[in-house]
């Protein structure tokens, strides 16, 4: 949004204002956004199957290309899109009925403890 902004000669502030009284504009900014989401969906898919040419050298030399794939684009395109291949484990932290926990300090030391503890499962191949 900031390079926007400096385009168009504008404080940062003024878009998100004139998004929050425009439901036109704000349509607009959600379709390009969209947009973009779906660009960015695509490069994953294509570097995750297709792969990309990267160049080796050797003594300065470009000698040769190889092809590199990228699992972990693959696997975000997989845990965003499919159910089975989400993380088990998120876990929301909130206060009592569902409201906003009401310290600060609270809620990072039980997120602290909650990824200690995630951390561990996963080194140790646990399911649960």
């Amino acid at each position: 949004m900031s390079a926007a902004a400096i385009a168009a000669g504008v404080s940062r502030q003024t878009p998100y204002q004139v998004r929050e009284r425009e439901p036109d504009f704000a349509k607009q900014w959600d379709d390009a956004l969209e947009e973009a989401y779906d660009k960015l969906e695509a490069e994953a898919w294509r570097r995750g199957v297709e792969g990309v040419s990267e160049p080796v050298f050797f003594m300065g030399l470009e000698v040769a290309t190889v092809r590199k794939y990228s699992d972990s684009l693959l696997a975000s395109l997989l845990q965003a899109n499919r159910a089975k291949f989400r993380n088990k484990h998120n876990v929301e932290l909130t206060g009592a009925n569902g409201a906003p926990l009401e310290n600060p300090d609270v809620a990072a030391r039980l997120a602290a403890i909650l990824s200690a503890a995630q951390a561990r499962r996963d080194d140790s191949g646990g399911d649960s």
